[in-house]
C-alpha cells in the first residue's frame, strides 16, 4: 500500500501524482489516457484506456494438446476456460492432433452454449464463444438450472412407480442439459466478477451476490446429478420385474414429494428472502427427512435382496436432495441478512 497526498493545482483542481513503479510497468507515457471507475464502495479504480480496449477485443487461451496425454484432459480444459470467460480457445499440437482428442473437443462443443470451430487443421484447433453473457440474466437463467434438476428428481420418481424404463432414460439424459446451463452461469459469474458493468447487467447488485449464486449453482447441479443417480438405480429394479409392495412406493413418493417441496420453498427463499421460511426448510430436512428415511430403510423388502441396494440408493438420493434445500435456504439466510429489515435492525455505533 503506498499513500500520497492530494495537491492543489490552480484555483479549483485537485491532483495526485501517479506511482512510478505502476507507471513503469504499464508502460504509461506522457498523453495516454486513464480512465477512473467509481466504486459502490467510495473508492476508485483507475486504469489505462489501453486495457479497457484490450478487454473488449476478448481473451485468447492456447492449449497444447501435446502435454494431454491422459483422457478427457482436452474435454475438461476447454469447459475449464470457456468457464473462466474465454472467448478464442485454441488447440495446438507440434505433430497431429489424435482422434481421440478431436472426438473430445467436438464433444466439449455440444456440452457448452455458445462455442463453435472456426478453424481447423491437423495439428490446431480454434474454437470461438460468440455468446453475449449480458443476454442471460442471472436470477432467471438459475431458475432454469432449477426447473431441469427438480423435473429430473421428480420424473425419476415417477419412472420408478409407473415401471416406466423411458422415463428414467430420459432423466438420465437431462444431465447434459443441467451441465450445460451450470457452466454457463459459472462462466456469467467470472465475467461479472471482473466488470462490474457485466455484473449489473445480468442482474448482480452486490459484489457478494456472486459467491452466493455459485453456492446456489452448485447445490442446483447436484440436485440434478442425484437425479441421474436415482434414474439409474431404478432402471435396474424396473428391468428386474421384482413386484415392490404398493404400501413402500407410496411411501417414497412421499417422502420425494416432501423433499422436492423443500426444495421449492429454498428457492422461494432466494426471492423472498424470507428467514422464517428459510428456516422452516432447515428444521424440516434435519427433523422429518432423517426419520422417516430411517424407518423406510427398514421396509425394504428382504426377499428382493439385489433391490435393496438400489432401493437403498434411491432413498440416499432423496436425503441428499433434501440436504442441498437446507443448504440453498442457509445461503438464502445469508442474502437475506445482506440488507436490514425489521426482523435485523441496524444502528451504528
Amino acid at each position: 500500500m503506498e499513500m500520497r497526498k492530494v495537491q492543489q493545482v490552480g484555483h479549483a483542481t485537485l491532483t495526485v501524482s501517479l506511482p512510478r513503479n505502476w507507471v513503469k510497468d504499464l508502460g504509461i507515457k506522457r498523453g495516454d489516457l486513464i480512465v477512473f471507475i467509481p466504486q459502490e464502495n467510495g473508492s476508485l479504480s483507475i486504469m489505462p484506456s489501453n486495457l479497457i480496449k484490450r478487454k473488449e477485443k476478448g481473451e485468447k487461451v492456447i492449449i497444447n494438446s501435446d502435454l494431454c496425454n491422459e483422457p478427457g484432459v482436452i474435454e475438461r480444459l476447454i469447459i475449464g476456460n470457456y468457464i473462466l470467460g474465454f472467448d478464442i480457445i485454441q488447440i495446438v499440437s507440434s505433430k497431429r492432433i489424435s482422434t481421440q482428442q478431436m472426438n473430445e473437443i467436438r464433444e466439449s462443443i455440444k456440452k457448452l452454449i455458445g462455442l463453435g470451430i472456426i478453424e481447423e487443421t491437423t495439428s490446431q484447433v480454434v474454437i470461438q464463444c460468440s455468446i453475449d453473457p449480458e443476454k442471460f440474466l442471472l436470477p432467471s437463467t438459475l431458475r432454469r438450472l432449477y426447473s431441469i434438476a427438480s423435473t429430473m428428481h421428480e420424473e425419476a420418481i415417477k419412472s420408478l412407480i409407473n415401471s416406466d424404463l423411458e422415463m428414467a432414460k430420459e432423466v438420465i439424459n437431462k444431465e447434459n442439459e443441467a451441465n450445460t446451463i451450470y457452466w454457463l452461469i459459472l462462466r456469467i459469474l467470472y465475467l461479472a466478477q471482473r466488470n462490474r458493468e457485466i455484473a449489473k447487467k445480468v442482474g448482480i447488485k452486490k459484489q457478494t451476490e456472486i459467491l452466493e449464486y455459485k453456492l446456489i449453482a452448485h447445490f442446483l447441479e447436484r440436485i440434478a446429478d442425484w437425479g441421474e443417480n436415482m434414474a439409474k438405480s431404478i432402471i435396474p429394479i424396473v428391468s428386474s420385474k421384482v413386484k415392490l409392495p404398493k404400501r413402500l412406493i407410496e411411501k417414497i413418493h412421499q417422502l420425494s414429494d416432501f423433499a422436492y417441496s423443500l426444495c421449492y420453498k429454498a428457492m422461494e427463499c432466494i426471492h423472498t428472502h424470507d428467514i422464517n421460511l428459510a428456516n422452516s426448510v432447515i428444521n424440516a430436512f434435519e427433523s422429518t427427512i432423517e426419520l422417516k428415511d430411517n424407518e423406510l430403510i427398514k421396509e425394504l423388502p428382504i426377499q428382493a435382496p439385489t433391490c435393496i441396494v438400489y432401493l437403498a440408493r434411491i432413498l440416499w438420493g432423496i436425503r441428499r436432495i433434501s440436504e442441498l434445500a437446507a443448504e440453498i435456504a442457509e445461503v438464502s439466510i445469508d442474502k437475506a441478512l445482506e440488507s436490514p429489515s425489521k426482523l435485523c435492525e441496524r444502528y451504528e455505533m
